[in-house]
């Protein structure tokens, strides 16, 4: 009888994750075209086993009346290399990006890159083993070329909630932001991590709407000024 094994996910069972590789950067920002239509991720192992990976792509859409995430299989529009890689133990390994999507893109385009572990048999595993295979979902943003990108963003309470619509064509970070808010007679400031909301991004796609809820101290206040620098 083989060993039972287990899969997991980013976020799942942190006690255990020193177990796991690590991918890095966990977000790209691309272009369709140009320089910027390529990257890297850096796979770090260190354990002392090997780990071996397989590379996916999906692209992700989300639908704007219930803000749902719809997922469909896009491993055409990027050349991975390696697409499949054994990581040696203590090792880093780098994996390429290039974006290969046809036609002009005219707003930001958003997939996930998967790094899926795959099972390995070396021999020693007993029936009575828990084998964990992690899977890592990154995100890639594909954009215009930059003298082609807008970023407008509406921002606004409406309480309990702070309302984001990015009006442009780009995906916006919002995650160095710094906001303040207008309470009764005084204003504070907050840094968008400052405010610690549940669920949030720190980025913002073209013409979706996020909600989000605020701290208590800061329901029924005004927003006077985000500044994303």
């Amino acid at each position: 009888m083989r060993g039972l094994i287990v899969f997991l996910s980013v976020g799942v069972l942190w006690a255990i994750q020193a177990w796991a590789y690590q991918v890095t950067p966990m977000y790209l920002e691309m272009e369709y075209v140009g320089r910027k239509a390529q990257s890297s991720y850096q796979v770090t192992n260190n354990t002392s086993q090997p780990v071996m990976l397989d590379v996916l792509v999906h692209k992700v859409s989300i639908d704007p009346e219930t803000n749902q995430e719809i997922s469909t299989a896009a491993d055409e529009d990027f050349l991975i290399l390696p697409p499949q890689a054994m990581v040696a133990p203590n090792t880093i390994r780098r994996f390429r990006v290039r974006y290969l999507g046809e036609g002009q893109v005219d707003s930001t385009q958003t997939y996930r890159v998967m790094f899926e572990q795959l099972q390995t048999n070396d021999g020693n595993e007993t029936a009575s083993q828990v084998k964990f295979l992690f899977n890592f979902s990154t995100v890639v943003f594909v954009s215009p070329t930059q003298d082609k990108c807008t970023r407008t963003l509406n921002a606004q309470v409406d309480s309990p909630n702070i309302v984001l619509v990015n009006k442009g064509n780009c995906v916006i970070n919002i995650g160095q932001a710094r906001l303040t808010f207008a309470v009764g007679d005084e204003e504070t400031e907050s840094t968008w991590s400052g405010l610690e909301l549940e669920n949030s991004s720190n980025y913002l796609i073209p013409k979706v709407t996020k909600k989000y809820v605020l701290p208590k101290e800061l329901q029924g206040s005004r927003l006077v000024d985000i500044n994303l620098n």
